[in-house]
């Protein structure tokens, strides 16, 4: 950050004769000259700015000048449209467009870095003949596919179940797959994949240096996120790890996010650090985002140990909420004020970019090949999850912006996941992540894949079951503390109970988000993660009817208490046994 010295009035008249347009902040892209010293008064050093212009209406106002060490910028924010507004209205300005010199005379200013609006590179891939807008039919929608392999399921009684879980320790990750009659475990890596990615098992390049896989690999991800700098991981968590570990975090350090996941909030515990969630309170169609208010009060009180901020998208978490488009700008514009570089866990992103096309206003006409980009915009870099977005069944990435902290990553990468042009992966996974992304952004697909959880969401809502509502893109979340009504004490995870449950009945595998997995969480969620292009509307349905025979006998639900457990991510491994009686009060 490079310091000026300016006067106020100066400033301030310059910002109003000249030809203006608003720009929003980031902390990357902003010219300046060297640092100016106090020279009695006398001429002094010039320092160049240059802004970008953000459109035809609106200004930014916050985030720009420090004056004598006294904030021209309330830390107190209102926020109106897509602009990030302070309650100053003094600061209530636009900045030229044109390059500008502002000289120095006495007083020490600090300007702050600044970004322009999002503006599609001209040079990237036209979007594939499959990404076009959602068409659907006269007697209703389909899905856009159709089954090529299959795979059989094993039915199983009830009997044999009460058997398996008592057998696997009351974990459900300690059941096989010929144990289970759906699963709804995790949408991670468990999606079927096209024709067109299976083909590439037989092609990929597994040369271990310079692979042609690795280059068609690159390619897609550049197109797909804009950023310059890819390093290949074999999954998300593994580009946790090492963007973690290569940013320097440790035991001084507290990361802010909407949401972190179990993988992220572990790596960070696992180098010393604290996770802090500030979820939104809007009562919108985005509820995943940042609570804007929460975030500024922190990073004012906490600057100094906070390293970056994270943002996940959607907001697993948190029901699988959609951030949105806004949400992210003022993240942006807030953490370039306090010079806190952005990072999105974006293994979701696409399915995100379907709702900001459908939900947020000016935004209808965009494709989600550029809504996609223009997230990544307002962020320093990423992780991703292929197994996930990228529809395949492995893999992962870190992008980002800075050629200098690409090689500090890739020094980490080369010692634990494999040499930078494959990252622990083989050439045939990174060629189907390559063809995933293309078919990631079909909007035929997303609308189909959306509108499916929806209707699945629906048909328990007909029903009286308790749901996260609006339903996110990826997966129903079902409310276990209003489903089991008391019936199990907090200190025996409801969520996990309600699981378990679910399992016997019906051979539905799915995954508690509460205690069990976050500990010193107050909600109690399970998720019924939906894999990608797997299950038709009849396994919809016959879930749906193993939800509603538990939620009629409810009351036979009961707590589990962990017998063993290990550390960090306990859920993978604990071992649990039901307790003998549950809270539950009798129903009429």
């Amino acid at each position: 950050m490079k310091e000026i010295s300016v006067p106020l009035f100066l400033l301030l008249a310059t910002l109003i004769i000249l030809p203006t347009e608003c720009f929003h902040t980031h902390s990357a892209n902003v010219k300046t000259g060297g640092k100016i010293t106090d020279q009695g008064g006398q001429g002094g050093v010039e320092s160049l700015i240059s802004a970008q212009g953000c459109g035809k209406s609106g200004k930014f106002c916050g985030g720009l000048l420090q004056v004598d060490g006294a904030d021209l910028m309330q830390e107190t924010h209102s926020m109106a449209g897509d602009n990030y507004i302070t309650e100053n209205s003094l600061q209530c300005h636009t900045l030229p467009k044109t390059n500008h010199k502002l000289t120095h005379t006495n007083g020490v200013h600090k300007v702050y870095k600044i970004m322009g609006p999002y503006e599609p590179e001209k040079n990237l891939i036209a979007p594939s003949s499959i990404s076009q807008p959602p068409t659907e039919l006269e007697f209703g929608w389909i899905p856009p596919y159709k089954t090529k392999t299959i795979e059989p399921i094993t039915i199983s009684t009830r009997t044999d179940r009460l058997k398996w879980i008592t057998a696997a320790k009351y974990n459900l990750f300690n059941l096989s797959t010929d144990q289970i009659i759906l699963d709804f475990l995790t949408d991670s890596g468990t999606g079927a994949m096209s024709a067109r990615q299976t083909g590439h098992l037989i092609t990929g390049d597994e040369t271990y240096a310079g692979s042609s896989s690795f280059s068609n690999f690159t390619k897609a991800v550049q197109n797909f996120t804009s950023f310059p700098e890819i390093i290949p991981v074999h999954q998300g968590r593994a580009a946790e790890r090492i963007l973690f570990s290569t940013l320097g975090v440790n035991s001084s350090h507290v990361i802010p996010s909407n949401g972190h996941f179990d993988t992220t909030q572990a790596n960070i515990q696992l180098l010393g650090g604290t996770t802090v969630d500030f979820k939104s309170t809007d009562a919108t169609l985005f509820q995943g985002g940042m609570d804007i208010s929460k975030l500024s009060t922190f990073l004012k009180k906490n600057s100094d140990h906070v390293p970056f901020v994270m943002v996940t998208v959607t907001n697993n978490t948190y029901g699988g909420q959609p951030v949105s488009m806004s949400n992210l700008k003022k993240v942006s514009s807030i953490c370039a004020w306090y010079g806190k570089p952005v990072f999105i866990d974006a293994c979701r992103i696409a399915e995100n970019a379907y709702f900001i096309k459908r939900d947020e206003p000016g935004f209808e006409n965009s494709t989600i090949s550029d809504i996609i980009r223009e997230m990544l915009h307002y962020s320093d870099g990423m992780t991703m999850s292929a197994k996930k977005d990228g529809l395949s069944h492995i893999g992962g990435w870190i992008a980002v912006k800075d050629p200098a902290l690409a090689e500090k990553l890739k020094a980490l990468l080369i010692v634990t996941e494999g040499f930078s042009t494959y990252g622990g992966l083989a050439g045939r996974d990174l060629d189907a992540i390559s063809q995933g992304l293309r078919e990631v952004v079909d909007e035929q697909y997303l609308a189909h894949r959306i509108n499916s959880v929806a209707h699945f969401g629906q048909m328990l809502v007909d029903l009286g079951i308790p749901v996260v509502q609006p339903f996110g893109g990826h997966a129903v979340y079902i409310d276990a503390n209003k489903f089991l009504q008391d019936c199990v004490s907090p200190q025996n995870f409801p969520a996990h109970s309600l699981a378990i449950q679910l399992y016997i009945e019906g051979g539905i595998r799915t995954c508690g988000l509460g205690s069990f997995v976050f500990p010193e969480s107050t909600d109690e969620l399970v998720r019924i993660a939906v894999p990608r292009r797997v299950y038709a509307k009849e396994h919809f349905e016959y879930a749906v009817k193993v939800v509603a025979k538990v939620f009629r006998e409810r009351t036979l639900v009961k707590g589990m208490q962990i017998l063993k457990e290990s550390g960090l991510m306990r859920h993978f491994s604990a071992e649990l046994v039901p307790v003998e009686e549950n809270d539950c009060v009798n129903y009429s």
